[in-house]
Formats: structure tokens, sequence, C-alpha cells
């Protein structure tokens, strides 16, 4: 999988993220899937998230919202 990372910090207590991201995915009769969507053996899958962080008491950030 790899993706893209857009960070804006607002203020010194809240930020918004937005994560673009790509995964591949290979099925093999070992996976226990043989054919996913259309009789192929691969199956991208590409998506966003965006994301509002709140900064912690002790420092750290948790994400408080996200949406996919």
């Amino acid at each position: 999988m790899h993706g893209t990372q857009y960070i804006d910090v607002c203020s010194l207590t809240s930020a918004v993220t937005v994560n673009y991201f790509q995964a591949t995915h290979f099925f093999t009769a070992y996976a226990g899937v043989t054919s996913p969507v259309d009789g192929s053996q691969v199956l991208v899958d590409r998506g966003m998230y965006q994301d509002t962080w709140a900064r912690q008491r002790d420092g750290t950030w948790k994400i408080m919202i996200q949406n996919l």
C-alpha cells in the first residue's frame, strides 16, 4: 500500500489530515479467493481518509473524527 498525506496544523490543539491511498491485493487459491470481481487475480483499492485531530493533555495527538 502507498499513499500521500497532507497535514494542516490549525492551532496548538487541533489539526486536520487528508490521506490518499492505493492498495493492491493479489488473490490466489491459497488465499481462498479465486475471482474477486471480474475473473482477474488482482484487486486495486483506492480511497481517502479525512481526519480531525485534537492534542491531548499529555501532548499526544488523537483522531477525534475520521471520514473514509
